[in-house]
């Protein structure tokens, strides 16, 4: 795990689902539109009940 996953600076990413819980970080070093990031993102929103 390392220090990755400890929010060291602005810009670090936190996904949750939709009740809330964790997901997974990402470190602030990590564009935003990172191709494992948005995966994860739509990935996590195929299983939210609208």
């Amino acid at each position: 795990m390392g220090n990755d996953y400890l929010p060291r600076w602005n810009f670090f990413k936190i996904l949750f689902d939709s009740r809330g819980e964790f997901v997974r970080t990402w470190p602030s070093a990590v564009d935003p539109t990172d191709q494992a990031i948005t995966h994860a993102i739509e990935l996590n929103l195929q299983s939210w009940v609208l």
